[in-house]
């Protein structure tokens, strides 16, 4: 199925959100709205993406970068000396 005309609905004046909200609904593409939004990105974000065929990551890390934009990794050791780290 051909993907859906984002810049022509905006263009007949619905908003992100809107477009977002009908995108959801529809099981066409193996894009995960829902989850996008979850993970924080915006409606602008996910149009983005959407449009550029990039599935978003849904993990909280990255809903983390998106709101701060960049976070620092963090690493530490358990209390056995095990070193984790989380990127």
């Amino acid at each position: 199925m051909p993907q859906f005309d984002v810049q022509g609905a905006l263009a007949a004046g619905y908003s992100p959100s809107q477009l977002v909200d009908y995108l959801t609904t529809q099981h066409a593409s193996n894009f995960d709205f829902a989850g996008a939004r979850q993970a924080g990105y915006s409606d602008d974000q996910i149009l983005q993406e959407y449009q550029q065929g990039s599935p978003v990551s849904t993990s909280p890390v990255t809903a983390l970068r998106n709101s701060a934009g960049s976070v620092n990794p963090l690493t530490g050791t358990t209390g056995s000396g095990v070193k984790w780290s989380l990127n």
